[in-house]
This record gives C-alpha cells, sequence and structure tokens, in this order.
C-alpha cells in the first residue's frame, strides 16, 4: 500500500528530474542559437559598419540604415546596440571624432575645415563632441 502523499512525492521527483535535465542540456542548445543568430547579425551589420566607418561625413538616418539591414529601426536600435555596445548615433559620433583626430595629427587644416569634413556644420558643437569622446579640445591635440 501506498502512503498519502506517494502521488506527490513523485511529481516532485518528476520536477527534480526535469530540472536538471534542464540546467545540462537547455543552454547549450540556448547559447547556439544566440550564437548563431549574433554571428548571422554580424554579418548582416557588416557592409554598414565598414560604410559607416568609411562615409563619416554623410548624414545616415536610423530609418536608412535600418533598411539597409532590411529591419524596422526599433530592432535596428536594438540590435545595433546588442552588436557594437553604442546607439547609432554614438556609433557615428565615434567614427566622425576619429577621423577628425586623424586629421587633426596628420593635416594642417583648420578644426572649422575638419568639423566640416566629418560632418559637423556647426565648429562649436564639433569642439564638445570632440571634447566629450577624447576628453580634450581639438585645438589641445594641435599644442
Amino acid at each position: 500500500m501506498q502512503g498519502p502523499a506517494f502521488q506527490l512525492v513523485i511529481k516532485n521527483q518528476l520536477h527534480l528530474l526535469f530540472v536538471l535535465l534542464s540546467r545540462t542540456f537547455l543552454p547549450e542548445q540556448v547559447s547556439g542559437r544566440t550564437n548563431e543568430h549574433h554571428s548571422f547579425n554580424r554579418e548582416r551589420f557588416k557592409p554598414l559598419l565598414e560604410y559607416m566607418e568609411n562615409h563619416f561625413d554623410d548624414k545616415m538616418t536610423i530609418e536608412s540604415a535600418a533598411r539597409s539591414v532590411s529591419l524596422n529601426p526599433y530592432h535596428f536600435c536594438k540590435t545595433f546596440k546588442k552588436l557594437t555596445g553604442r546607439t547609432f548615433i554614438d556609433y557615428v559620433n565615434l567614427c566622425r571624432v576619429n577621423e577628425a583626430e586623424r586629421l587633426l595629427l596628420e593635416t594642417d587644416f583648420t578644426v572649422t575645415e575638419i568639423a566640416g569634413r566629418v560632418a559637423c556644420d556647426n565648429p562649436n558643437y564639433f569642439t564638445k563632441l570632440y571634447k566629450q569622446y577624447k576628453g580634450i579640445t581639438p585645438s589641445g591635440v594641435r599644442k
């Protein structure tokens, strides 16, 4: 004869078995899918990122960037942040500031000319942006 809580004990043991099985096998399947998805997105975004790094002077919108990888703007922004660790605007600004740094170090262009070359129409905003990313003003780099 079975005790009064026999069915509860069996259910509990089955639950424990399922928990152990899911802890053992499910993480591998989930991480495999995540890595595949991440790798797919990395390849999907690669041409866009290369374009952004080489055409920092283009005024690209989130909508046009999202269209280029066949995503709506919301999912584009989420995926872009997961892949790069930065927002789209932050990444664009970083590309522009990096190019500005190169121009400051390798050319004799004025700060205003460099601001124009990296698509920052307002030299004061450019100086503020540069300082935010590099911790020093563009004219400070030249000194």
